[in-house]
């Protein structure tokens, strides 16, 4: 016995059939397709800075244009008339000479307040605003140890020194 298939069927099966080929055509494409591998090559920027006889701290690597946050230990010693230390200046008095325009104190650190982001040697010192605020007395020694960290490549709730440390010291970075 023959069976008569309809045309609307027919056309159905095949309409089905080219539906399913499409999507595992189209899957087969897109699990095969490919792309060749990117090459990321990162360069750490290099930040230094130096501490002038003037007190002021300078980001030596400003030529190539790398912007740099700055914060500076300050150690204020008495010294004998034969040049000896013979201990450390009391904090109130400290208060007295440190802390110049344009640096805050956090902590144990005194941070400059902006970035040091100019070409060349960067002025973060006498001319923009000195470490010292006044001239420290005969019998008193000064003693500042600068860092220095890019200021790029933070997340935006990094705004300033001060955070810009504290988040490169609780992410593994820095000295603290």
């Amino acid at each position: 016995m023959k069976t008569k298939v309809s045309k609307k069927a027919l056309v159905l099966v095949i309409a089905a059939a080219l539906l399913i080929a499409a999507a595992v055509g189209g899957a087969l494409a897109f699990l095969s397709d490919s792309t060749p591998p990117v090459q990321n090559t990162f360069v750490p920027g290099v930040v230094d800075c130096e501490v002038e006889s003037d007190y002021s701290v300078k980001n030596v690597n400003a030529a190539d244009h790398i912007r740099a946050y700055i914060r500076a230990a300050v150690v204020l010693n008495t010294l004998d008339g034969a040049g000896n230390i013979t201990g450390n200046v009391a904090a109130a008095d400290e208060a007295t000479y440190l802390a110049g325009a344009g640096w805050t104190k956090s902590g144990n650190y005194y941070y400059w307040t902006g970035t040091a982001d100019k070409p060349g040697i960067v002025e973060v010192g006498a001319s923009t605003g000195s470490l010292l605020k006044t001239a420290v007395p005969a019998g008193v020694s000064v003693t500042v140890l600068a860092e220095a960290i890019q200021a790029d490549g933070f997340p935006a709730t990094v705004t300033d020194a001060v955070s810009a440390f504290a988040y490169a010291i609780a992410n593994g970075g820095g000295n603290g």
